[in-house]
């Protein structure tokens, strides 16, 4: 390759940092054997640990991003700042099943009670019995309706909707885990390596 600069990182896919470069793992290298890579980046990339060493950037596991705010979200990024996650702890959306069970009643027996109102001006005939008639209603004197049984003759006698009552519970099975959710793309791994002996790049 042509003469490298100081602190320039380059993807390789062998396994092992070549001669003038060390790997980009985030590990504490001397500040007086790489005093050219230390005045360059200093301690942006990690504190020291023993104040006569520095760290190079980690690329284990990580996407190197421009430093600067995004024009698209408007996120700032600060250079030498480690951020992201590979794993959200974030539910995403989704739904559930769920059923109903019914509360004191016998096996094989569905605790809901179905009623249905019927509607009906066609008749005044409130019929005890209910042989030869069938479920209507008819309003009293207050214009209330009034259950009754009217005659089979009856005609336009129209239900309402039906009132469904009972009690019992609604269990919900659950989704998700407390392992979260992969934010990996699909991915090879390869090496970074950041040049520690070349060109020393000068400011314009």
């Amino acid at each position: 390759m042509a003469d490298p600069f100081i602190s320039q990182i380059y993807m390789f896919a062998c396994s092992y940092a070549i001669q003038d470069f060390v790997l980009c793992n985030g590990t504490q290298i001397s500040v007086n054997q790489n005093q050219a890579l230390f005045s360059l980046i200093g301690y942006q990339f990690g504190p020291s640990q023993t104040n006569v060493s520095f760290s190079v950037p980690n690329l284990c596991g990580r996407a190197p991003i421009g430093w600067g705010t995004s024009s698209l979200s408007g996120t700032s990024y600060l250079w030498g700042y480690y951020g992201g996650a590979e794993r959200s702890t974030t539910v995403p959306l989704h739904t559930h099943a769920a059923t109903y069970s019914p509360t004191a009643v016998p096996v094989g027996v569905e605790a809901l009670g179905v009623s249905i109102p019927v509607n009906t001006d066609t008749t005044t005939t409130n019929n005890a019995s209910p042989q030869d008639s069938f479920i209507s209603c008819f309003k009293g004197n207050s214009g209330k309706p009034v259950t009754a049984y009217a005659p089979r003759s009856t005609a336009d006698a129209c239900l309402a909707a039906p009132v469904i009552s009972g009690t019992g519970y609604v269990s919900v099975i659950p989704y998700g885990d407390s392992n979260g959710v992969s934010n990996m793309s699909p991915y090879v791994t390869l090496t970074y390596i950041i040049c520690t002996t070349g060109i020393y790049p000068v400011r314009p």
